[in-house]
């Protein structure tokens, strides 16, 4: 993949963005965009993050400083092309345990829900039973809950059948744990939407979400 803080990737990507929106902003079939451009994937994750991996991109340069650069670039390009349906940032360390892009009043949620509040949705990819069940140690939950007090937020699924089924745990946990977290939307998978054993787990996302009642415990850090 290109390396996200390079001027010329950054260039020929904003061109593409402007393209993007050219076509797509205001497509009322569409509830948000999902800002791609600081990974492989449209999450902010940097491929095969192992340690031998991660010695390599720090011999192309990676710091956290220039990835944030990057990614300012980015949600720069974006803010400025898209002025109708709502982007949304997929957030996770590029670099898992290596980076610390995220943390602190200097990183880039700070930086996000300070210069773009209520612009930007920002959403994690990666709900689960572990974030009703254990969410002191899921830091990505408390990063999503604390972001409904600046923007609209959101998770997807961990995984669903037949893809990080057993991973993603039991689902009403998990739907259990969005709606504590305030969010304002979940993404399921259609293999699970499509499983007549979870309809009632589904119905109560559907009801909870919509009226924000909360007759269950929530989990505490």
């Amino acid at each position: 993949m290109p390396i996200e803080w390079n001027q010329n990737f950054i260039n020929e990507w904003t061109a593409f963005i402007q393209a993007y929106a050219a076509q797509f902003d205001g497509n009322p079939n569409i509830y948000s965009i999902q800002m791609a451009g600081w990974g492989y994937i449209g999450e902010m994750a940097l491929p095969d993050a192992q340690t031998s991996t991660i010695t390599e991109w720090n011999d192309a340069g990676y710091t956290d400083q220039n990835y944030e650069t990057g990614m300012k670039s980015v949600l720069s390009a974006y803010v400025n092309a898209f002025h109708i349906t709502p982007l949304n940032v997929d957030i996770t360390e590029p670099l898992g345990s290596s980076s610390h892009v995220l943390d602190g009043s200097s990183g880039m949620l700070s930086y996000i829900w300070d210069t773009y509040p209520h612009k930007v949705y920002m959403q994690q990819n990666g709900l689960q039973a572990n974030y009703y069940t254990s969410p002191s140690t899921e830091p990505y939950y408390k990063d999503i809950t604390n972001a409904a007090a600046y923007t609209t937020s959101g998770f997807q699924m961990y995984g669903g059948q037949g893809n990080l089924n057993t991973q993603t745990g039991d689902r009403l946990e998990a739907f259990e744990a969005a709606v504590c977290a305030g969010v304002s939307y979940v993404e399921v998978y259609d293999s699970d939407i499509a499983q007549s054993s979870l309809q009632s787990d589904l119905d109560f996302l559907a009801t909870k979400n919509a009226n924000g009642a909360v007759s269950f415990s929530c989990p505490s850090d």
